[in-house]
């Protein structure tokens, strides 16, 4: 934490006392690779629990509007005008953007921010409160639910074969205090790659997403194994090393050619400890020697900066066979 409650009086605003009732946030990203042509998608839940909800669709903006998961998009003002502004549906001859919608909620049992660390603004002729996590006043520390997310946004590249990595175009959260008002939490103060587009019926990506649907339920149920009959006797550990495999899946869109290079070496050095989990003989094929051959030769030039920019088909290799693994091991 890194204000306090003095350092927050001084920046003006009046105190305003409060219990916090919800947390709530909504992030979308953009899948790469695929157009829907003709009518939208009907959304696709891939993911949901009391409070996490994961759906695919081509109109969030609609889907959004209309849904009843969250208050979200009524109590926030502005959520409608930068949800517009960042996450356009980019209908182009008819073809329509597909988009995973990640909406979290989290009852807060009524936090209190009575010590200081709420205050109102006016801004604009309009009430604007702010709620700081201060060094002695502390605020709410909502669950990001990290793990659930990387496991679905995983399932979702497996179950759809993207391994271009999915930008994030609008991420959003509020709080929601016991009088119903929304509050904000307060702040103070790559190579690049052509991404081919493959236009798609909304039958075959309705069939794709169901597969997703399957991996996050598949992805989640292995992590909380310690063992699975084919790994070896001493091995103890199978749903530590599946997490930390889904972890190093996650790729950020960026031209840094150290960032994705660092990234490639992360995940071949996952693969490559997973893999180990098993006897040489029982390997899945996916993981065996010669079938990481090319993408191991790739990661020592990598690595000895040999290359100065990742292969995006070396990029795309690896990942495929992690897929694949979901896909047909999980």
């Amino acid at each position: 934490m890194h204000y306090s409650v003095a350092l927050v009086q001084r920046m003006g605003g009046a105190p305003f006392p409060c219990h916090i009732d919800e947390y709530m946030r909504t992030a979308i990203y953009r899948i790469p690779k695929y157009k829907v042509e003709g009518r939208h998608l009907v959304p696709t839940v891939v993911k949901k629990t009391a409070d996490f909800k994961a759906t695919v669709l081509t109109n969030p903006i609609d889907f959004l509007r209309s849904d009843g998961f969250s208050s979200q998009f009524s109590i926030d003002a502005g959520f409608e005008g930068s949800l517009k502004t960042n996450c356009k549906e980019e209908e182009d001859k008819g073809q329509k953007t597909v988009f995973v919608a990640i909406q979290f909620r989290q009852n807060l049992g009524l936090f209190p921010a009575v010590d200081g660390q709420s205050v109102v603004f006016e801004d604009d002729g309009k009430e604007l409160i702010l709620i700081y996590d201060c060094s002695d006043a502390p605020g709410p520390n909502p669950d990001q639910k990290t793990e659930t997310v990387h496991v679905t946004l995983a399932a979702v590249r497996a179950g759809l074969d993207v391994t271009d990595p999915l930008e994030k175009v609008f991420d959003r959260e509020c709080f929601r205090t016991d009088g119903g008002r929304c509050a904000y939490r307060g702040h103070i103060g790559g190579s690049a790659h052509v991404t081919l587009v493959s236009p798609i019926t909304l039958e075959d990506l309705t069939k794709k997403l169901q597969a997703s649907k399957i991996l996050v339920a598949k992805i989640e149920k292995n992590i909380e194994l310690d063992r699975i009959n084919s790994l070896k006797p001493e091995v103890n550990d199978f749903g530590t090393r599946l997490r930390e495999l889904v972890e190093a899946l996650q790729l950020d869109p960026s031209k840094d050619n150290a960032y994705l290079r660092l990234w490639y070496l992360r995940l071949w050095d996952r693969v490559d400890e997973f893999r180990k989990l098993f006897p040489r003989r029982q390997r899945p094929p996916e993981f065996r020697n010669n079938s990481l051959a090319q993408l191991t030769k790739h990661r020592h030039a990598v690595a000895h900066r040999r290359v100065d920019s990742l292969d995006g088909e070396m990029s795309k290799a690896l990942q495929e066979k992690v897929f694949a693994y979901f896909r047909q091991h999980l």
